[in-house]
């Protein structure tokens, strides 16, 4: 009998839920969190040993720098188990700001409502990219993946945003506003995949 987990290799998120791994019933699935130079929260994940997951929650083995995690679950009766450790798909800490920003780092970490995702937004002004940050309703977030629905002109998601509009997405997971919105736009199709919310 084999399992299934999440498989990524130092990812965001959304990347890491695009991968599945198959493994031998001998293994359990397994995350790690890492922080990155720009202070995004990336994953690794996919399968290892009950032995070596063993002594990953040993005292010798245990993880002791500041926000890393690593943990290992059983899959032969909860497929994708890894999907729920070191809080890989916790979602509603975002980079929240008023304004446009060049920088990312400029905006603090804050906490949005269980109704929001994090977002994000590429702005011109004279020629210069900025961008916006912030939380959005998940049902706003379900239009946009969808395409059913646009941000109507003039909108304004974040306090102080104006300019041209030339990107605008949503993300979950921790810190993900911090990536590229054009990145994240390409995957948006994966938030319908990702929330119950049918907009």
């Amino acid at each position: 009998m084999s399992i299934s987990c999440y498989f990524c290799q130092g990812q965001p998120a959304s990347l890491c839920l695009q991968k599945k791994v198959t493994c031998a019933s001998d293994h359990m699935c397994f995350m790690e969190s890492i922080t990155s130079s720009r202070n995004e929260t990336l994953f690794v994940a996919g399968c290892r040993t009950r032995k070596l997951c063993s002594w990953m929650v040993s005292p010798v083995g245990r993880r002791s720098i500041v926000d890393q995690c690593a943990q290992c679950c059983d899959a032969t009766s909860s497929p994708l188990c890894n999907g729920r450790l070191c809080k890989f798909n916790e979602k509603g800490k975002c980079r929240v700001c008023s304004g446009l920003h060049s920088d990312a780092h400029t905006c603090p970490i804050s906490k949005c409502a269980d109704n929001e995702m994090c977002f994000t937004g590429t702005r011109f002004i004279g020629g210069t990219k900025l961008r916006v940050f912030g939380c959005e309703s998940t049902h706003m977030c379900v239009a946009l993946a969808k395409a059913i629905a646009a941000v109507p002109p003039g909108r304004r998601n974040v306090d102080g945003d104006h300019g041209l509009h030339t990107c605008d997405a949503c993300c979950i997971g921790n810190d993900c506003n911090v990536r590229e919105c054009e990145d994240l736009a390409t995957e948006m199709p994966l938030l319908l995949n990702m929330t119950q919310v049918t907009g």
